[in-house]
């Protein structure tokens, strides 16, 4: 049974709602057109279909020379329809606060939030509030978001601790990771220093390596991009294009030293070097404790 007052569905034999206790009664809805009826109606005051299976009413006369009889006024032998209800529509239903359709208060909800009664259509089920306290709810939580990353990033970088810092934000503000790149995209679309922009020459040698290293040229690779890439550390295509073949060609020491000296820097793909690194050495344990840390940090991310 649905609470009238907040929308909650109780338990059929509930006599008060478990959310807002209001006491809950019966609702009487008319088989043909679902209008709200008083307790000992007998019939539709609307369409006037029976409510139990009784009888129609008995024909009443009508001004003029026509007899009514229900809903059919008989004049010189024709039949013509006549409107002989009131509509108490507005006894039985109220104005959604947000869209301004008029629904039966039985089909309302109330906000616990702003105190309005709306439509089912403006109600979020999941934050159990109307359309627009959710919307500024979200609203109000990107904005921290922002705050905050606004404050890291002062800087330019973002380090494993502030990411960390982040994502227990992102978890609480309940943002997904669509959104919190979003907003961290526009922070950095106004700060970001225009040399993390791949010039053309760097953007076609990034090519070339990339091709190296499907045909398993590593030195070739590696050769390609040295000259720029310890420049582009926040770009994980760029590293990783770097530092594989490092591995592959038994340097693991220059990748891990690469690691340890730019720990400050928010780097997925030099983490992901260090730990294949950690495992070409056979090094499983630190292996773990880092790929335990990078999922901590960046979630299920396809490099992780």
């Amino acid at each position: 049974m649905k609470c009238p007052k907040c929308g909650t569905e109780n338990s059929g034999s509930a006599k008060f709602c478990e959310e807002c206790g209001t006491k809950l009664e019966v609702i009487k809805k008319c088989k043909s057109c679902s209008t709200v009826l008083t307790a000992n109606a007998r019939f539709c005051p609307n369409c006037g279909t029976p409510v139990n299976g009784d009888a129609r009413p008995a024909a009443k006369a009508m001004p003029g020379n026509g007899v009514s009889f229900g809903e059919k006024n008989v004049i010189a032998g024709d039949v013509s329809v006549t409107n002989v209800s009131q509509s108490t529509d507005t006894n039985t239903s109220i104005m959604c606060s947000i869209c301004g359709k008029r629904v039966l208060i039985a089909d309302s909800v109330h906000c616990r939030i702003c105190g309005r009664d709306v439509c089912q259509d403006c109600f979020d089920e999941e934050n159990r509030m109307c359309a627009s306290c959710s919307a500024e709810k979200v609203k109000q939580a990107e904005q921290e978001y922002k705050a905050k990353f606004l404050e890291l990033y002062d800087d330019g970088i973002i380090n494993f601790q502030e990411r960390k810092e982040l994502n227990s934000l992102k978890a609480r503000l309940n943002l997904s990771d669509a959104k919190v790149a979003a907003i961290e995209n526009s922070v950095k679309g106004k700060s970001a220093p225009a040399t993390n922009e791949l010039t053309r020459i760097e953007k076609e040698l990034l090519k070339k390596a990339q091709d190296a290293l499907c045909c398993f040229n590593y030195q070739g690779a590696f050769d390609g991009v040295k000259d720029f890439y310890k420049n582009y550390l926040d770009n994980e295509e760029i590293v990783l294009t770097a530092l594989i073949p490092q591995i592959m060609l038994k340097k693991e020491y220059a990748v891990e030293e690469l690691y340890r000296n730019n720990q400050n820097i928010d780097s997925l793909g030099l983490t992901v070097a260090y730990i294949l690194s950690l495992i070409e050495k056979k090094d499983l344990i630190n292996a773990e404790k880092q790929l335990n840390k990078a999922t901590s940090t960046w979630g299920n991310s396809p490099p992780v």
